[in-house]
């Protein structure tokens, strides 16, 4: 059976093993940040937002996609 993946979108996106899933979504935030006197500074925070499920062969397919772009 393959390896499960989560896409979650915020800020940007992060693919995750779905068994950490659950974890993220409770425990993790999206933040927002602006660059201010050299240094990134912390302006937003927000809960995770969509999620979308992919499998192993989407992961595959994006890095052979890559692989041909170069």
């Amino acid at each position: 059976m393959s390896k499960k993946y989560a896409l979650i979108e915020g800020y940007g996106k992060m693919i995750v093993p779905v068994s950490m899933l659950e974890k993220i979504a409770n425990e993790c935030y999206i933040g927002r940040t602006e660059y201010s006197d050299g240094r990134d500074v912390l302006i937003e925070v927000l809960p995770v937002g969509r999620v979308e499920m992919l499998d192993q062969q989407d992961i595959n397919d994006a890095r052979a996609q890559m692989e041909l772009s170069r």
